[in-house]
């Protein structure tokens, strides 16, 4: 195997960790009864994916150095807002009262929100941009936000209709859906999140206004399916956000149409 074959084949293990954590991470669960906490899977997976892809990107940094810069240099904005946020929030975890929690997660409740949780998604989203070759590598980033969003909208969706075959995975908030997330408005800034980007991706990408028949029928039964869940969240934070989000994202494409 020669060294350019060796930087491929590190470069599609990068693609296929982080395509792998977009997909799986959302779904994966744990009853309860089972672990006595939803989150652990969503935990190791997440930490588990990242320190590979940091492997991985230290040995793309070692052999390929001058393209690592290139890529940091060519997404500047991006790449300097994650370090901005990371190292706000590591000044105000060395300022916490619990300083334990703040780095690592408390052990039970809101455990991702740390430090160490933040610094594993940061790792993920930078990878994205370090092997980023061309529009091929955006689609199958939306394809993989599309197949999550609404398999887990789909359990949702489940657990409203069938409450005692698919309970809840959580103590509280019974009368509203959560899915594999554990809490209403967890799940619902998922939604919001995945809703507009699987959107972006039928409007950009997959060209939904020259389609017809079931080629234009799936993609809006898709999309039905995930805002119907994300209704039924009743978590108007994240309703408010999508409704902004979505009005931008309309107003854009319509702007860019007009123009073109």
């Amino acid at each position: 195997m020669n060294f350019k074959n060796l930087i491929k084949y590190n470069n599609k293990i990068i693609e296929g960790v982080y395509l792998f954590a977009i997909l799986i991470i959302p779904l994966s669960f744990s009853p309860e009864e089972i672990f006595g906490f939803y989150q652990f899977p969503k935990e190791f997976l997440l930490h588990f994916s990242s320190s590979i892809l940091l492997i991985l990107i230290g040995f793309k940094l070692i052999f390929e150095p001058a393209q690592i810069i290139n890529k940091i240099n060519s997404n500047k904005l991006a790449i300097s807002s994650v370090f901005l946020f990371l190292f706000s929030y590591l000044i105000s975890s060395f300022f916490s009262v619990n300083k334990l929690g703040s780095f690592f997660g408390r052990e039970y409740g809101v455990s991702a929100n740390s430090f160490q949780t933040y610094l594993a998604l940061s790792i993920i989203f930078l990878s994205i941009f370090i092997v980023y070759e061309n529009n091929k590598n955006i689609i199958r980033i939306l394809k993989s936000f599309i197949i999550s969003t609404t398999l887990i909208s789909i359990v949702g969706l489940l657990q409203f209709i069938a409450p005692n075959i698919f309970e809840t995975f959580t103590f509280y908030h019974q009368d509203r859906i959560v899915s594999t997330l554990g809490n209403p408005i967890y799940f619902g800034s998922v939604l919001m999140i995945g809703i507009q980007l699987s959107i972006i991706y039928f409007l950009l990408f997959y060209k939904l206004e020259e389609k017809n028949g079931i080629n234009l029928v799936y993609p809006l039964i898709l999309i039905s399916i995930q805002i119907s869940a994300l209704f039924l969240t009743l978590s108007r934070g994240p309703l408010y956000s999508f409704v902004i989000g979505i009005s931008i994202i309309f107003l854009s494409y319509i702007f860019l149409c007009s123009k073109s």
